[in-house]
Parts: C-alpha cells; sequence; structure tokens
C-alpha cells in the first residue's frame, strides 16, 4: 500500500537542501520532540478526525512512532513547497 505514495517522499533520497530549486529552511524540518510536545498537548476524550486516530492513540503509540511522525510531516511539508514553487 505505501508503494503508491513513494514518491510523495523521494526529496528525502535528493539533497537535503534544495529540492526542485526549494530552499529548506529551518522551520520546515518538525523534529521528533517538537512533535513529542503536540502529542502531550492534545485534549483526551475528544473525537477522532478523518483518519479515526484519536489523541489517546498517538499518546499510548509507541515512542517509535515520534520520528517516523516527524519524517513524515517533514517530507510533507517539502513535497508542498516543491509543488508551490513556481
Amino acid at each position: 500500500m505505501f508503494c503508491q505514495y513513494e514518491d510523495l517522499f523521494n526529496c528525502l533520497k535528493s539533497d537535503r537542501f534544495i529540492v526542485d530549486n526549494v530552499e529548506f529552511t529551518e522551520s520546515m524540518v518538525v523534529k521528533p520532540d517538537e512533535i513529542q510536545e503536540a502529542i502531550k498537548k492534545l485534549d483526551d476524550n475528544k473525537s477522532c478526525g478523518l483518519d479515526f486516530i484519536s489523541a489517546e492513540h498517538l499518546k499510548n503509540a509507541s515512542q517509535k512512532l515520534v520520528p517516523l511522525l516527524a519524517m513524515c510531516i517533514t517530507g510533507f511539508l517539502v513535497y508542498m513547497a516543491s509543488c508551490l514553487t513556481p
């Protein structure tokens, strides 16, 4: 299933600082500690979104998930920035 999304993250395999002439800024890199802090701030007992992931799922998930989320969100931001570049 992940193979259909593989092209979205090709930017992670290329040069770290330039992807399709988009220059990285520090604000585009999401760090694991930022993800962990955001997860801690989530309110319990709230309904989940369209992804059916609740705050409790994230809070009780393995700590191995945090760096993976950071990588995915960073990849998404880089991909979106490269799409928005004229």
